[in-house]
């Protein structure tokens, strides 16, 4: 089935692309990971090398100059263990992408099949109207001749009325199923 959504016909397959693309959820999710992945190469970096340079001046005729180069490493063990821990949040970003990718194809079908249903429910209460307003009609002119009473008669404007309401509910159900998938979309 495709569904019309602010005019342009989409199919469910067509609004999860659209979603998996455009979703502000799944970009942030997807950042997440190349940020770990980032950082996964960074578990082997050297902190940096320190210059130091002194002069003391207590003997204006035997200046002492003194040039230091610092250069701090950790134990092995401590890079091997930032290794696995980074490759390890790297694999929690991925599944965390791919729970959130999840969610949203189950958010988008949800919200397509309700405006689906939405859209056929407001085409059956639209024929229903018809019927009533006819039926309605007949009761008014049978009225009118005298083949039937004034009860029948209330009684079809009533059905009629609340077709007519029942329609105008459906139709802003239809607009937030709308909002809803379009809210997804984007």
């Amino acid at each position: 089935g495709r569904v019309s959504a602010q005019g342009v016909p989409k199919t469910l397959k067509e609004c999860i692309d659209i979603a998996l693309e455009n979703n502000l959820k799944m970009k942030a999710s997807g950042y997440e990971v190349e940020q770990a992945k980032a950082l996964q190469k960074t578990a082997w970096d050297l902190n940096k090398t320190e210059f130091t340079i002194a002069q003391s001046p207590a003997n204006e005729a035997a200046q002492d100059n003194s040039i230091g180069i610092t250069q701090s490493l950790s134990f092995p063990t401590v890079y091997t263990a930032q290794s696995r821990l980074l490759r390890q949040q790297t694999i929690l970003s991925g599944k965390s992408f791919q729970l959130t990718k999840n969610e949203l194809i189950r958010e988008v079908k949800s919200a397509w099949y309700n405006l689906l249903a939405g859209i056929e429910k407001q085409q059956l209460l639209s024929y229903q109207d018809s019927l009533y307003k006819h039926f309605s009609e007949r009761a008014e002119l049978r009225y009118k001749t005298g083949e039937t009473s004034n009860v029948e008669r209330l009684s079809a404007q009533s059905r009629y009325q609340e077709v007519q309401i029942q329609e105008q509910q459906s139709k802003s159900d239809v607009e937030i199923y709308q909002l809803e998938l379009q809210k997804l979309l984007n």
